[in-house]
């Protein structure tokens, strides 16, 4: 009877703040050089950082926007249900 198949799986963990804190020592350490490469890596970390702030940026105004009209139709809607308490009677009078 053939034996099963062992695999040698090691699970991996990727830490983003480890990545960048990396690469900006990387970044330090050929930037003493004037490298093309450390040109390279200067040139794409900054592309980079700049995508981030933008992102960061918009979706800010998107989250200031999405409160101001959550707040406007609640203002909306309370007046919408003070207008009915108050009003309702007196249009089903008139109406009857």
């Amino acid at each position: 009877m053939p034996k099963a198949r062992k695999f040698e799986y090691v699970p991996r963990y990727y830490d983003a703040e480890k990545e960048e804190r990396e690469e900006r020592r990387k970044k330090h350490s050929t930037s003493q050089e004037a490298t093309l490469e450390g040109t390279k890596l200067r040139i794409s970390q900054n592309l980079r950082d700049s995508r981030k702030a933008r992102l960061s940026a918009s979706s800010r105004a998107a989250r200031r926007y999405n409160m101001l009209l959550l707040g406007i139709m609640a203002i909306l809607g309370v007046m919408t249900f003070l207008f009915i308490q108050y009003y309702l009677p007196y249009l089903v009078k008139s109406w009857f």
